[in-house]
């Protein structure tokens, strides 16, 4: 929201319709707050909210330099799980592939060529230890990109919401 004078101004929205993009989409699987997101961090245990930028940013980081010299792990917790659009993406098994952990996903270098660009938080609650990223998705040569090799007119806008404790992406 862009608010000036008291009053709301701008509105940002994004659509996704299934079968709108590829990738996989299933809002029905969508039908509650997960527990771990509805749990807060004690006090004493918060993290500052620079720390909670620097640890999801490093997620980006990840992805961007992964399959590369210059990879740079993000941190995650032992058994940290990926949802997308209702599909958990690890700690499963995919396609008949045996089940990995985020880590191990990017180790591989599972979206190595997508260059994560437009970085934005746009909420970070740090009673919650809870971050929204809100990012684009490009190839390395700056082509457009929604995942390993493929490439769009246009580049996709994606939103990502993280639970960062003790130093790491739940």
């Amino acid at each position: 929201l862009k608010v000036k004078d008291g009053k709301i101004t701008e509105v940002e929205t994004v659509l996704c319709r299934k079968g709108g993009s590829s990738f996989v989409f299933a809002p029905e699987r969508l039908t509650g707050t997960p527990a771990l997101y509805a749990t807060t961090a004690p006090p004493a245990q918060r993290e500052s909210r620079e720390e909670l930028l620097r640890i999801t940013d490093g997620y980006f980081t990840a992805i961007t330099t992964e399959g590369t010299p210059g990879y740079k792990p993000a941190s995650f917790a032992p058994g940290a799980n990926r949802r997308e659009n209702g599909f958990q993406t690890t700690n499963v098994s995919l396609g008949g592939r045996p089940a990995t952990t985020i880590g191990e996903q990017l180790d591989k270098g599972m979206f190595k060529g997508v260059n994560v660009v437009d970085r934005r938080y746009p909420v970070v609650d740090r009673e919650y230890g809870i971050v929204l990223g809100v990012v684009r998705f490009a190839g390395t040569e700056g082509a457009p990109a929604t995942g390993p090799g493929e490439t769009t007119p246009q580049t996709p806008i994606v939103s990502e919401m993280f639970k960062v404790t003790g130093g790491q992406i739940q």
